[in-house]
């Protein structure tokens, strides 16, 4: 039997299995040029793309500004060049994410193709070339808790200040959030430098918090949502003696709050060391009355137990 080339060709292509490889595997392929091949391997990074769908795009979106374009030519236009193919990028992967929300959202699963297109095969053919650094895994993913806990923060923010402020919790954070800190940390930086009176600052601060619906707890979660990088600790000028001078002013007010807020309840140490009632329903004296009825009970068992011991030695003395 005469087997021509192709046929064995195709024969072995076909018994290839799939193997799924990881996303670190797969990503310097996504950005790999081979410049053998006359067409662009389009269909393999729509492969790789689905070996992990919900990650590949965000680990291109992580990496593809560390691939060197092998399409750009040498000269005084290579970094316009380069800044060209840096946008056509993002821009694809933008696009990529519209889609994607559309796929969360009406379950339109029908476009995951097209996410393939635009968050991977486009930045692998416009950006590719070989990547010149590490892989790095997405620094989204490891920010989400983060992230989260934030946002918590936020709409609780927005919660307390309802009545004063109508912004959501991106609002209070970008366009309020500068503000309270300023109002919140001058008074108290002055004060210490000896530019207000001796509690100005703190009557300064203690009015804003009132008029605005805020706690102090709410004081310090605004200055950790507007500490940026690089940016000075907004009490970092503030003297222990004015920081000690607000708690106690804080602790004596009672200005009401159109909230519930979470007190923290102090046992006495005699409380804490008394029983509660029992599942009977019996009372703490109840308890007390019965534990000295066994105590008695016990003192009257007691001769019954030496006289039981002195029986043996009886015996031995008669014999």
């Amino acid at each position: 039997v005469k087997v021509e080339y192709d046929d064995a060709k195709s024969t072995a292509d076909g018994a290839k299995k799939d193997i799924k490889i990881g996303p670190f595997e797969a990503l310097p392929r996504i950005f790999r040029i081979d410049k053998t091949q006359p067409q662009p391997q389009i269909i393999d990074k729509h492969e790789l793309f689905f070996q992990d769908y919900s990650l590949m795009p965000k680990m291109v979106f992580e990496n593809y500004l560390k691939s060197a374009p092998a399409s750009l030519s040498p000269g005084p236009q290579k970094n316009a060049q380069h800044l060209q193919l840096i946008a056509k990028s993002a821009s694809a992967l933008s696009y990529s994410e519209i889609a994607e929300r559309k796929i969360m959202s009406k379950q339109a699963w029908s476009l995951l193709p097209t996410v393939a297109t635009l968050s991977t095969v486009l930045p692998g053919q416009f950006m590719g070339g070989g990547l010149t650094d590490r892989v790095d895994f997405p620094k989204e993913l490891g920010k989400m808790s983060t992230t989260n806990k934030n946002g918590r923060i936020a709409d609780q923010l927005k919660m307390h200040t309802r009545l004063q402020s109508k912004c959501d919790r991106w609002q209070i954070v970008s366009s309020h959030g500068p503000t309270f800190r300023e109002r919140l940390s001058q008074p108290l930086v002055r004060q210490s430098k000896g530019e207000l009176g001796a509690s100005e600052g703190v009557h300064q601060v203690m009015k804003f918090l009132d008029d605005y619906s805020l706690t102090k707890d709410d004081m310090d979660n605004i200055f950790d949502l507007t500490q940026w990088t690089g940016t000075r600790e907004p009490l970092a000028g503030v003297d222990s003696k004015t920081k000690a001078s607000l708690t106690r002013a804080y602790n004596k007010s009672s200005a009401p709050v159109p909230f519930a807020v979470d007190m923290k309840v102090k046992k006495k140490k005699k409380a804490a060391g008394a029983s509660a009632d029992n599942e009977d329903g019996e009372s703490a004296e109840e308890s007390e009355e019965d534990e000295e009825v066994l105590i008695a009970a016990m003192k009257k068992k007691k001769p019954a137990k030496k006289v039981a011991a002195k029986k043996p030695a009886a015996k031995k003395t008669k014999k």
